[in-house]
């Protein structure tokens, strides 16, 4: 498991502690996933979640382990400290093993099948009421980083339910459902599929292709955009952010369904042939003033 940059106390109802974020390192964890580690925490696996219900453990985790060890030397310290350690997963972590800090009371450590938190001080009993809940089970992981939601922050949330503020559970689940919609509208358009087709048959064929992309991502139509034409005219209810891989001959940004449609003809403003951003420098010298 990675040390987490830090962890995040989640204030909950009552002013409670509703659970902990362990934000990351800078490792990858966010782009291939945490599946194991939701399994290994008794939580099933749902595609699209809506609310921290789908997202809660449904059995008690056998793997939990939690344990208090009164004697250890903290980093920054002479004295020893009492040190709990909460983990799930089939790693473990030992508080005499791993570099513990006196001046942080709370540490963590996650990776795509697990996790540890360690407390001491203040922070023991916090912990301690995690340990209680998981027992329940009172238990919700996800990966944060969804943007609209009140846990958008990068990193592992860990949660009680039970205890996370109704608002904040509101919240939540409007953000996935709107997440959810347009995704489905995202599909119904079918322009990823063709794209990805297209891309597929002629690098197959032995073409170079310039439909490769690193990024096509829906979104609600603009009002407007800089550097692509205006006004905006589609007849559906998403657009799509590219980012091409031939960055030389493909525009970046909004289109609309129709624009993509369009350029998979070679034609419309994706191609940089068609269609020149105003602030684009020329690639010739200017012709002297006279």
């Amino acid at each position: 498991m990675q040390r987490a940059m830090s962890v995040e106390i989640i204030q909950g109802e009552n002013d409670q502690v509703a659970g902990f974020i362990l934000m990351p390192s800078g490792w990858a964890e966010h782009e291939s996933g945490i599946d194991r580690l939701l399994r290994w925490a008794g939580i099933r696996l749902v595609s699209d979640p809506e609310g921290i219900g789908s997202r809660s453990a449904e059995e008690v985790p056998l793997s939990l382990d939690f344990n208090v060890t009164a004697k250890v030397r903290l980093a920054g310290s002479r004295k020893h400290h009492k040190v709990a350690v909460l983990q799930i997963g089939p790693s473990t972590i030992s508080p005499r093993a791993h570099f513990l800090e006196a001046k942080n009371e709370l540490c963590g450590w996650w990776d795509q099948s697990g996790f540890a938190i360690s407390a001491h001080g203040d922070a023991i009993p916090h912990l301690q009421a995690l340990a209680d809940a998981i027992r329940v089970p009172d238990l919700a992981i996800w990966l944060g980083g969804a943007g609209g939601n009140p846990f958008a922050r990068d990193g592992l949330v860990i949660a009680m339910p039970s205890r996370v503020r109704a608002e904040d559970k509101a919240h939540m689940l409007a953000s996935d459902q709107a997440r959810n919609e347009l995704k489905r509208d995202a599909l119904a358009t079918g322009i990823e599929q063709k794209i990805a087709e297209r891309h597929a048959t002629m690098k197959g064929s032995g073409f170079r292709s310039p439909y490769g992309f690193f990024a096509l991502a829906p979104g609600r139509p603009l009002h407007d955009r800089i550097g692509l034409p205006n006004p905006i005219e589609t007849r559906h209810n998403v657009m799509f952010f590219l980012n091409p891989h031939d960055q030389q001959g493909v525009n970046s940004g909004w289109f609309t369904v129709e624009e993509l449609e369009a350029w998979l003809e070679g034609k419309g403003p994706a191609l940089k042939s068609n269609w020149q951003r105003p602030d684009r420098r020329p690639t010739t010298a200017a012709a002297p003033a006279r």
